[in-house]
C-alpha cells in the first residue's frame, strides 16, 4: 500500500518532459561556464610561464640577484602548480549528462516500483526527499505536515493528487487508503 502512495507522487509525463529540459538546460550551461573556466586557467597559466620566463631572462642579464630570483620563481611555480591542479579537475568532471537524465527520468517515472526494488537507503532518501518532514500512519492514512515544494508542483494533477493545490499540499497531510494497516511512524 505504501508503493501505490509513494506511486501517487508520480509526475505527469508533460512535467517529466519540462524537467528533462530544464536538466538539459542547466547541463548545457554548465559545460559552457567549465570550458570558459578552463580557458581563463590556460590563459593564467601561460601568463605564469611567460613571467617565469622573464624572470630568467633578466637573472641571467644580472638584472635579478638570485636570491629575489628565488622568490619570484617559487612564488609563480607555486601559482602555477595551483592552477595546473584546478585545471586538471575542471578538464576530468565531464558531465555524465546522458546518464543522469536515463537514471533521473527512469526514477520519475516508476517511483513505485522504484521503491519496492531498491534498497533501505535508498528508500530512506527516497521518502526524506518528497517528504522533509516526518510521515505517519494512522487511522488508515498517511500523514505529513509538509510534502517538498519541487515534488509538490511537479505531481499537481498527477493521479491522487489533483484535487490538492500547492497550498494545501504544503499544509495538509496527503492521504492514501491503507485498510487494515496498524499505526505507525515510517
Amino acid at each position: 500500500m505504501f508503493k501505490d502512495f509513494i506511486q501517487s507522487f508520480q509526475p505527469k509525463t508533460k512535467f517529466i518532459e519540462l524537467y528533462n529540459e530544464i536538466l538539459k538546460d542547466v547541463f548545457r550551461s554548465t559545460g559552457t561556464d567549465r570550458e570558459l573556466s578552463k580557458l581563463k586557467l590556460k590563459d593564467d597559466i601561460q601568463i605564469i610561464n611567460d613571467r617565469l620566463n622573464n624572470a630568467i631572462i633578466k637573472n641571467l642579464d644580472g638584472k635579478l640577484t638570485d636570491c629575489l630570483f628565488e622568490q619570484i620563481s617559487k612564488k609563480l611555480t607555486n601559482e602555477k602548480t595551483e592552477l595546473e591542479t584546478r585545471l586538471k579537475t575542471l578538464s576530468n568532471t565531464a558531465p555524465e549528462f546522458a546518464e543522469y537524465l536515463k537514471n533521473s527520468t527512469t526514477l520519475l517515472s516508476d517511483l513505485g516500483n522504484f521503491y519496492v526494488t531498491t534498497d533501505t537507503e535508498s528508500k530512506k532518501q527516497l521518502i526524506g526527499s518528497i517528504f522533509p518532514e516526518k510521515i505517519y500512519f494512522e487511522n488508515n492514512e498517511y500523514r505529513t505536515n509538509k510534502i517538498n515544494d519541487v515534488v509538490a508542483l511537479m505531481c499537481s494533477g498527477s493521479k491522487g493528487l489533483k484535487e490538492n493545490n500547492l497550498a494545501s499540499l504544503a499544509r495538509l497531510s496527503t492521504n492514501a487508503p491503507t485498510a487494515g494497516l496498524e499505526p505507525a511512524t515510517l
